[in-house]
């Protein structure tokens, strides 16, 4: 399957990384061509509590805490989008185990995202979940996605579920806004290998406001990662009654740029619109405005194109990731689906020895490169 990024929507993965190093590495050279943002659960995190993986396809956005205490989420943004900007929102949340950022982008109004890790708290006599210590005291905004690891077991999203588990607080949040659960029910999303069972634990929410526009919410089977999560994915899409194109999505190189030259052909080309700038002036109103506007638009744009080159943008794998990797990557993606549709020892055994190879092997190209 192939996917194909545009500036008309974003493109969000979620995936819980089972504290492995393999795992992000995996994730994110795999989300190279087909992500724009990547929300990530429990990431691998050095001793310090500061100190994780980068990618140079990447900008990455570490939860913020005001405590000594791992952090369990991370979003990783990608660079190639120009237009795409993602501002973190400590003023709403300081907690590690939930991150909340606002994103936007040509088309796409501002949206405020999400990502969580419900789980226990990590400091000392404190046993309550992430739900109940900062999820629930979250005023959400019309245009809101929530996405994560939610440990919580229910009827909504897996109909075997007859005792729900950590949902009580979590649905009367979810009932307050409105919002609506845009994963496909039943589809598993957490394999227990130990236990040899499956779950629904991963879960997306929308308010009502974008559900029409946040589509093909599916399970990614090309992207396996060896984490006992699997890869979730799907799109937010611009409103088409709102969709201009910016001609200045283009990053300009500015350190590059021949300033004296783009002064000197400002200079000539308002000389060209003078006149019609003095006609439009005579008669104001807002249409005269807006021509206005395009018209010096227009002039600072030409100027740059000529004299302020364009930065190239471009989505780069790891200088140690190999067509080798790629295929023992695909090889451990194939046994672990033959495993789910036939959970026998063999089958089992084939999966995991695969898997070991190929975390094995990206541990000897980062020792190597």
């Amino acid at each position: 399957m192939s996917y194909t990024l545009n500036s008309s929507q974003i493109i969000i993965l979620q995936h819980n990384c089972a504290r492995s190093m393999n795992v992000m590495h995996s994730c994110l050279n795999s989300a190279t061509k087909t992500a724009d943002i990547v929300l990530i659960q429990e990431l691998w995190i050095a001793k310090d509590n500061k100190t994780t993986i980068s990618h140079p396809s990447f900008t990455s956005l570490i939860a913020p805490s005001n405590l000594d205490i791992r952090p369990r989420t991370m979003v990783f943004v990608s660079k190639t989008r120009q237009d795409l900007v993602c501002t973190p929102r400590s003023d709403l949340s300081k907690n590690s185990d939930l991150q909340i950022l606002s994103i936007s982008a040509n088309g796409i109004s501002s949206i405020l995202l999400l990502n969580i890790y419900n789980e226990k708290s990590q400091q000392i006599n404190n046993d309550q979940w992430t739900i109940d210590r900062c999820l629930t005291a979250i005023q959400l905004s019309q245009r809101a996605i929530i996405c994560g690891d939610f440990n919580a077991h229910h009827s909504w999203w897996n109909s075997a579920i007859e005792n729900p588990i950590r949902t009580t607080s979590l649905l009367n949040w979810l009932t307050i806004h409105n919002c609506e659960l845009l994963n496909t029910p039943d589809q598993n999303t957490y394999t227990h290998y130990s236990e040899n069972s499956s779950s629904v634990i991963d879960l997306t929410f929308s308010t009502p406001l974008l559900c029409n526009f946040t589509r093909n919410w599916q399970v990614n089977q090309d992207m396996e990662t060896g984490s006992d999560h699997e890869v979730i994915q799907f799109e937010l899409t611009a409103n088409e009654s709102e969709w201009v194109e910016s001609s200045l999505n283009a990053s300009y190189n500015i350190v590059k740029a021949d300033w004296p030259k783009f002064a000197e052909t400002l200079q000539i080309l308002s000389s060209q619109i003078e006149n019609q700038i003095q006609n439009l002036t005579q008669t104001p109103s807002n249409a005269n405005l807006e021509e206005i506007a395009i018209l010096f638009r227009n002039l600072i744009v030409n100027a740059a194109d000529q004299y302020i080159p364009k930065r190239r943008s471009s989505s780069r794998a790891k200088v140690w990731w190999s067509e080798s990797l790629s295929t023992l990557r695909a090889e451990m993606s194939g046994f672990k689906r033959y495993w789910k549709y036939n959970k026998t020892e063999e089958n089992w055994n084939q999966f995991t020895h695969a898997r070991n190879r190929y975390f094995h092997t990206i541990q000897k190209a980062k020792q190597i490169s």
